[in-house]
């Protein structure tokens, strides 16, 4: 059983509360995935960078070259729409180059700073998937977009917990 820790009104006790309670579920959560150990060499921060620079590229090429196209796959359409895609489309390469470039870092730092600034736009990205989703703005394609943003998520934490650079 799911227990919230809501005592009324916005307080400091309360955000103490959220904090802990989150803490909390992120250590349930992490102890369904494998451990680190069983996992030994299948996944680190270069491979996981070159899967995301992939990823990037595909989708960036796609909606900077093809942004009606792209647009008609979600179920969406307009002139501005079409600009909007091109400009995501440029912002998805830029992430691409990021983490192409960012397969060789060795300093630890400076691979935590990408994982976590990676992380940032994959939570906003579903947030806002999910909400488009929600006021029927997207059509059932919508769905892949937001499974891509949760293993992009997952992904970034499994390398953010084994500190591999």
């Amino acid at each position: 059983m799911l227990r919230l820790p809501f005592h009324g009104t916005f307080s400091l006790t309360w955000a103490r509360e959220w904090r802990v309670f989150l803490q909390k579920e992120l250590v349930c959560f992490s102890s369904f995935l494998p451990q680190r150990n069983q996992l030994e060499g299948q996944m680190d921060s270069r491979l996981f960078f070159t899967i995301v620079a992939a990823l990037g590229a595909l989708y960036g090429i796609a909606f900077v070259l093809f942004p009606s196209a792209s647009l008609a796959l979600y179920g969406m359409s307009g002139t501005s729409a079409a600009l909007m895609t091109q400009f995501f489309g440029a912002a998805l390469l830029s992430v691409g180059a990021i983490a192409w470039y960012g397969r060789d870092f060795k300093d630890w730092g400076a691979v935590r700073g990408v994982l976590i600034g990676g992380l940032v736009g994959y939570v906003v990205g579903l947030l806002v998937t999910l909400w488009g989703l929600s006021q029927s703005l997207l059509n059932s394609m919508g769905w892949s977009s937001a499974a891509v943003y949760v293993l992009l998520i997952i992904g970034t934490v499994w390398c953010l917990r084994g500190k591999t650079a």
